[in-house]
């Protein structure tokens, strides 16, 4: 009777592990698809800016530093270029934009580099102007630097911006 008791307790144990396992590898796979960042973008030519939602919650708590990272710059033509980065409403309100800053690369040659940026300025301006009380995004452009420039074959892949702790004074 024993030895039959203590059979049952090992594999009840074991049928605990197993549930337990699968229900932790469920949450794992549910966690990480909620969390799940955009794919990084390409900018280029044909599809010259990129538009992302921001994080309204920590926009109200303050938070206003974002990193923006340019992954990889396809450049055969070498041609100088600029990512503008600004605020605008989502909704594509009519109270206009604000600037935020610009991402570029010199030489030209370079390939990669992180970009932080304070919203806070921009939010400001963008409040001042009547607009911003809605979703605000953060609106990515591609310009190349100079009339005539062949940028055909420019492609630049940038990350979606990602909260930051600000820079300690």
């Amino acid at each position: 009777m024993r030895e039959s008791l203590r059979s049952c307790q090992r594999r009840g144990t074991a049928l605990l592990a197993i549930v337990v396992c699968a229900v932790a590898t469920i949450a794992a796979a549910c966690d990480g698809a909620e969390s799940e960042q955009p794919r990084d973008v390409v900018l280029s030519q044909r599809a010259s800016e990129v538009i992302f939602p921001l994080n309204q919650e920590r926009i109200k708590k303050g938070e206003t530093t974002v990193l923006v990272r340019l992954v990889r710059a396809e450049n055969p033509e070498h041609v100088n270029f600029a990512v503008s980065v600004t605020l605008a409403e989502c909704r594509g309100g009519t109270k206009g934009t604000a600037p935020v800053g610009a991402m570029g690369l010199y030489p030209s040659g370079r390939t990669e580099g992180s970009y932080a940026f304070d919203l806070g300025p921009a939010l400001t301006s963008l409040h001042n102007m009547g607009a911003g009380r809605g979703e605000v995004c953060l609106k990515l452009v591609l310009k190349p630097m100079g009339a005539g420039a062949d940028w055909k074959r420019l492609r630049v892949t940038i990350t979606p911006p990602e909260w930051q702790q600000p820079p300690a004074h």
